[in-house]
């Protein structure tokens, strides 16, 4: 009582209000508390200030739920019943929602009944007055009883009055108006007609009241009718499905025919036995029972159909064939609107490459075939299909953002987005995610020896994919550094930007060490799959291949680093130059985040699988506009110069996970030993700084 009398007291401040610290409020708390435990010592026990918040905290959780249960028990007030009774109805609710007991009743009536914020009707009008039942001598009281007046020793009768619940009506008009009733007097009392419109006024209000109360039962048995017409909705909706598949077909068997009277018929039931399906409107005070009838009749005449389709979901007419004709004549009529360099503006891609990915997926699927629908109409073209899936992968921007110019609806664009990047996959996964095959690997080799990196395949990196709607049970291992949720892929790329590897799924809580013994990249080396290279550097032969990295991956022979501490001019000449093209792999991920700039913005795909489909088909597409666009780049090497003829040709295959038993144990611990030597890795750092110091140190 007195930590809720001291919180009151300054939490309510007239001229602070709660706009004040809570330290300093719980310092003014302590204190007025201190000062009534020393008054009162033996009542009042000592306490920390962790105990008294956390008292308050309980008492405050309480009282909260009582006042609920209180509101809740008096808005289901019906006549007869008294404000006890309410309170018994409250009690029950609390209890049975907290299972105990309300303990904090004399807190809550001497302290914090008073504030705005716990206040709970008590049956009094607005000046605090009790109603008064109109009647001969019967007075009706806030607990439901009735109490006959009494009389003085004249014979008069006395109201029997309570200075802290004062009546509506002053005690001299009620009681001159009640002898005048009891005498059979005709005299009118000109302070008494206050009380007649008082009681008109009640009476009215009353009235209102159970209106209100009829309208409550009224929408729970609409809701209870509501849910037994879904039902009989349901029923209805799988047998139309049902009806108009036979419908659509021109040649039926008898069985067929029998069927579709069978489902006509049980629909027609369905029909008759549903009057309507009747939406629950809430009743204001302004509106009338007729007003509210006028409603209902209004909803009762919406026809079936209508009222079956507003059940499952709104539809909206897009006219999807206007958006299909607009779409063609934008861009791939013989005349368009749009010119050449602006579809490879807007669609990422030339024109040529565009439509034959259009035709390989709907080649592959039948989903991007056209075709009637149930109610034979045609749905989507796959250029709109194929053009939603792309404009979205392009732009970064939400599903709903083509549905002005395509006409589909957000639920379509996401799935034709799933199925874009599935048939893109399996069509051209094969051929642009393959490793490097006898025409690439010499192709790759001379530009490194042209670059001053004899036997460079490329550099390698990993780059990160932040997932916004990553589950909360998931943050802390799919967060690194930055603290957000992210993904990592790891790539290779080569100086025309064209990605060799990509290895998607691992969290960000881990590094790129940790990646790299996770990744499948060395897979072919380890298992002897892989092409055989060899070449000279500084007069020293080696027959492996190596990337350009850097810092963090380790010493491997595989691995080519820059210097950090560069003191010799050769080493600062190498390290330029390591640096230099080792930013090869860092400009693939900007051109690909810029080409699609769904996998630039953070990811709002709850799947991580789905995620992974995404970016490989992103780099997929990639690399195919590499393929497609590679000749207009200024430093541009022919492949027909290379002579691939002495190099394995057969292995242009995926990179892919396999959990199949290698030919020979012996043979891949070997080719793992001999990768990451550091005695090798050493000898071609040495060399390479001799080679590049050779071949660019007069230059520079």
């Amino acid at each position: 009582m007195v930590l809720m009398k001291s919180w009151c007291y300054y939490s309510c401040d007239e001229i602070k209000g709660n706009n004040q610290k809570g330290e300093g409020l719980w310092e003014k708390v302590m204190e007025m508390y201190e000062q009534y435990r020393r008054e009162n010592p033996d009542k009042i026990g000592e306490r920390n200030l962790d105990s008294m918040k956390g008292r308050h905290q309980r008492i405050c959780k309480n009282v909260n739920s009582w006042v609920a249960c209180y509101r809740k028990a008096y808005a289901r007030k019906s006549s007869g019943m008294g404000m006890s009774d309410v309170k018994k109805d409250a009690h029950a609710q609390y209890t049975q929602v907290n299972r105990s007991n309300f303990n904090d009743m004399a807190v809550f009536e001497e302290v914090m009944s008073k504030l705005k914020k716990w206040e709970v009707p008590t049956g009094m009008d607005m000046g605090g007055n009790q109603y008064v039942e109109e009647g001969d001598d019967i007075i009706q009281e806030s607990e439901g009883s009735t109490k006959r007046s009494k009389t003085n020793e004249d014979g008069d009768y006395v109201i029997p009055t309570n200075p802290d619940t004062p009546t509506s009506v002053p005690t001299s008009i009620l009681k001159e108006g009640m002898l005048l009733r009891r005498k059979g007097g005709k005299q009118k009392v000109t302070e008494f007609s206050h009380n007649s419109e008082f009681t008109e006024e009640y009476r009215a209000m009353r009235m209102i009241r159970e209106k209100e109360l009829e309208l409550s039962e009224r929408q729970v048995q609409e809701m209870a009718r509501l849910t037994k017409e879904g039902h009989e909705a349901e029923k209805h909706k799988s047998y139309a499905a049902i009806l108009n598949t036979l419908l659509a077909k021109t040649h039926l068997t008898p069985a067929q025919e029998a069927m579709i009277e069978d489902l006509t018929e049980k629909k027609n039931m369905i029909y008759n036995s549903t009057k309507s399906i009747t939406y629950i409107f809430l009743s204001t005070k302004n509106m009338s029972d007729s007003e509210n009838e006028t409603n209902l009749n209004d909803y009762n005449t919406i026809s079936f159909d209508q009222r079956m389709r507003d059940f499952y979901e709104r539809y909206y007419e897009r006219n999807r064939e206007e958006g299909h004709i607009r779409l063609f004549k934008d861009y791939f009529h013989d005349n368009p609107v749009y010119p050449d360099h602006i579809f490879r503006h807007r669609f990422r891609m030339r024109k040529p490459l565009f439509l034959r990915i259009v035709e390989a997926v709907t080649a592959s699927d039948t989903f991007f075939q056209p075709g009637p629908n149930g109610s034979g109409r045609e749905g989507h073209s796959a250029l709109q299909k194929c053009t939603a899936a792309i404009r979205v992968l392009a732009y970064g921007s939400a599903c709903d953002a083509v549905d002005e110019y395509l006409r589909m609806s957000t639920a379509q664009t996401s799935k034709y987005i799933t199925k874009f990047v599935d048939s893109v996959i399996t069509q051209f996964g094969n051929q642009y995610l393959r490793r490097p095959n006898g025409q690439d690997v010499a192709r790759l080799l001379h530009v490194g020896e042209e670059r001053g990196f004899p036997g460079m395949m490329g550099s390698i990196d990993c780059m990160h994919w932040q997932w916004k709607n990553c589950p909360t049970a998931w943050q802390g291992q799919y967060a690194g550094r930055s603290g957000k949720a992210t993904i990592i892929l790891e790539a290779v790329a080569s100086y025309d930007l064209w990605i060799w590897h990509a290895f998607f799924g691992t969290p960000s809580s881990l590094n790129d060490i940790n990646v790299l013994h996770r990744s499948p990249v060395f897979d072919d080396i380890f298992e002897g799959r892989a092409l055989k290279v060899n070449y000279y550097v500084n007069g020293n032969q080696y027959n492996m291949g190596y990337y350009l990295s850097d810092g963090i991956y380790p010493a491997w022979a595989s691995f080519v680093k820059s210097i950090r501490t560069s003191v010799l001019q050769k080493h600062k000449l190498f390290a330029h130059h390591q640096e230099a093209v080792r930013k090869d792999v860092e400009r693939a991920f900007g051109v690909l985040q810029a080409r699609f700039a769904f996998i630039k913005k953070p990811s709002l795909v709850w799947d991580p699988n789905l995620m992974g489909k995404i970016i490989m088909a992103c780099i997929i597409m990639h690399n195919m506009i590499v393929e497609d666009e590679r000749d207009t780049y200024l430093n541009q090497y022919d492949s027909t110069d290379f002579d691939g003829e002495d190099l394995d040709d057969d292995n242009s295959q995926p990179s892919t996970y396999s959990t199949q038993r290698i030919a020979s144990l012996s043979t891949y611990m070997n080719n793992q030993s001999r990768l990451q030597n550091r005695e090798t890795h050493n000898a071609l750092k040495r060399d390479l700084i001799e080679h590049i110091w050779q071949k660019f140190g007069s230059c520079d």
